[in-house]
């Protein structure tokens, strides 16, 4: 009796973290595809509805921009010559279906080939973790594999334009979304939530990560475990103004790497 009791205790236990930690995804099967914008949004077409679709989880080069991104036009055509005119399926996670821009944020498949996934690894794309987009199903996958990318040097990594920098460079990077390498060489508490310094001293050549106390808890992190440690964070370099050295906010435990 005991142990029924104790198996069946497992099994609560088992249900409710698969609950708490699984992505309730849904599909728009065989939509075709009957644009590409840029290397990370698309436009499909299903019984006469059209849906734009921004690529979940990455980040292309903008080719929106003046000057276009390094690599902008070639991560369009790889893309293009991928999934132009053929029939896809856009997965997407149910509580965070739709962007600012009314596009759907969707994994999009070719069969079983996950597009998102294959923009990463080609290096035409980077991992991409701020706000809705920190919803991302198989994100450490994404983030494996834009790691072997960049060992590669290929494409977008080849380009000074993507390097990945230090906390020394944060200051001429204010308001671009990096990965930085870094060591946590201190910490501390504020009633808002904890700062981790990153770099060498504080002052115009660090850089710190603000964790709010909610973040901490929605996340289930253990602060003393980046202590010490090196790092790789990806997200916005922000500064509150001049007299302060920059900061990146966290938004999902995934944007942080312990190396």
């Amino acid at each position: 009796m005991k142990s029924k009791c104790l198996k069946i205790f497992l099994v609560m236990i088992y249900i409710f973290i698969n609950q708490l930690y699984a992505f309730d995804v849904e599909t728009i099967s065989n939509t075709k595809v009957v644009s590409v914008a840029d290397g990370d949004t698309i436009t499909v077409t299903k019984n006469d509805k059209v849906y734009k679709v921004r690529l979940l989880g990455i980040q292309a080069p903008e080719v929106f921009t003046t000057p276009i991104w390094p690599y902008g036009l070639e991560a369009k055509k790889f893309l293009n010559e991928l999934i132009y005119n053929k029939y896809v399926d856009i997965k997407y996670v149910k509580d965070n279906k739709m962007d600012k821009y009314n596009r759907i944020l969707g994994i999009v498949y070719l069969k079983n080939q996950n597009i998102n996934l294959t923009m990463i690894q080609h290096g035409y794309a980077f991992v991409y973790i701020i706000g809705k987009t920190s919803k991302i199903p198989n994100i450490e996958e994404y983030i494996n594999e834009e790691n072997k990318a960049i060992a590669s040097n290929i494409n977008i990594w080849s380009d000074d334009a993507y390097k990945i920098i230090t906390p020394k460079d944060a200051t001429q990077n204010i308001g671009k979304y990096k990965i930085i390498d870094a060591h946590v060489y201190g910490m501390s508490v504020t009633p808002k939530g904890y700062w981790l310094y990153l770099g060498g001293n504080k002052g115009n050549d660090s850089l710190s990560i603000r964790i709010s106390h909610k973040s901490i808890s929605e996340n289930n992190i253990k602060i003393d475990d980046y202590k010490n440690k090196n790092i790789r964070i990806r997200g916005y370099i922000d500064r509150y103004s001049t007299d302060f050295s920059p900061f990146v906010n966290f938004n999902s435990k995934n944007c942080i790497e312990i190396q």
